[in-house]
């Protein structure tokens, strides 16, 4: 949302009776603990000795059929339409206090009901007189309410960054974060204040613990999930002409291809092999490089179903089963299968 253009395209100047603005009951404001009741009083004194000089935002009249029908929602400028009521009622009985009644506004083209037009405008213009300053932890609270924990912030077509998954890839997503809030209209653009702002946000988002499985507990979970009726003790084992190899390392995959080729040319019996892959070892590692690695091992797979010791139209690996290793995976506690492509590749 480009602030800039909001104002430049808004001329329209307005003077308004005070009933004829509606004030949310928290002010609608993105500053945190809402009004401030010193502010108001020096807006006072400036009203007092300078009259006003910087009129208030409203949104367009509220349509007909609406509880507040006709009413001009408050957009920006609570604490200087506070002041300037607060003129009014200490000239009660007095003949001028009829005056104190209206207020200058302008009118802008920002609806109430959509948090992140409203929060960007407000932001901008928190950043000049005679607005009250927002503190880092005001942009925190935005960015945390109004985007983490809503649609998410979406980068260079990435998965949206959001309050859930901020901890599936925590360094990357937090240098995304900075970098988005050094950009961001409203927000600081220094690093080490947007820094300040992000680690604010994202504080209290939920953790990501990486499950790691030992062969054991490989082989045990597959035992559980799978559908195809596969119980046996040890990969290897043979049940209904099925058995299981597993693939753990990536970077290696000599035991897999090894222990297939060996069962497929040495038992009749056997029909059909599942690959079960998972990553063994977790510690230091983000979602991406659980998924990256689940990629190569895949690659590897391919090729080994490619490789000119088969016969045509045979596959040394007929499925391929991954353990789910991250957060919401493990929600899901379930088995993901890899289906092949229309050229017979498994696909991620």
């Amino acid at each position: 949302m480009n602030v800039n253009q909001i104002q430049k395209n808004q001329p329209k100047q307005l003077t308004l009776k005070l009933d004829e603005i509606l004030v949310d009951k928290d002010g609608c404001q993105v500053r945190q603990g809402g009004n401030d009741p010193k502010h108001i009083k020096d807006l006072y004194a400036d009203l007092e000795r300078r009259g006003q000089l910087f009129p208030i935002s409203v949104g367009k009249p509220l349509p007909k059929g609406h509880i507040n029908e006709g009413k001009r929602p408050l957009i920006d400028g609570n604490h200087r339409f506070k002041a300037r009521y607060q003129q009014y009622r200490n000239r009660k009985g007095s003949p001028d206090q009829g005056d104190y009644f209206t207020i200058k506004a302008v009118e802008v083209e920002v609806d109430i009901n959509k948090k992140e037009q409203l929060s960007s405008y407000q932001l901008v213009l928190n950043d000049h007189p005679p607005a009250k300053t927002n503190t880092l932890q005001d942009k925190a609270r935005v960015l945390k309410e109004v985007y983490l924990e809503s649609d998410g912030i979406k980068i260079d077509g990435e998965t949206a960054i959001t309050f859930e998954n901020y901890h599936d890839n925590p360094n990357t997503n937090w240098k995304m974060l900075v970098k988005w809030v050094q950009d961001k209209e409203g927000f600081p653009n220094k690093k080490d204040r947007a820094e300040a702002v992000v680690k604010h946000a994202v504080s209290g988002c939920p953790g990501n613990k990486l499950v790691n499985y030992t062969t054991t507990d490989a082989i045990n979970y597959f035992k559980a999930k799978n559908e195809w009726g596969w119980y046996a003790k040890n990969a290897g084992d043979i049940v209904d002409h099925k058995t299981i190899y597993l693939q753990d390392n990536p970077n290696d995959i000599k035991n897999l291809a090894g222990s297939c080729f060996n069962a497929k040319t040495s038992n009749e019996a056997l029909h059909r092999i599942y690959a079960i892959v998972w990553v063994k070892g977790t510690s230091g590692k983000e979602n991406k490089d659980i998924v990256n690695a689940r990629k190569t091992s895949i690659k590897k797979i391919n090729d080994l179903n490619h490789s000119r010791l088969l016969k045509p139209d045979e596959s040394l690996i007929d499925k391929v089963v991954i353990l789910p290793q991250t957060r919401l995976e493990v929600k899901k506690d379930e088995l993901i299968v890899i289906n092949k492509n229309e050229d017979g590749e498994f696909v991620l």
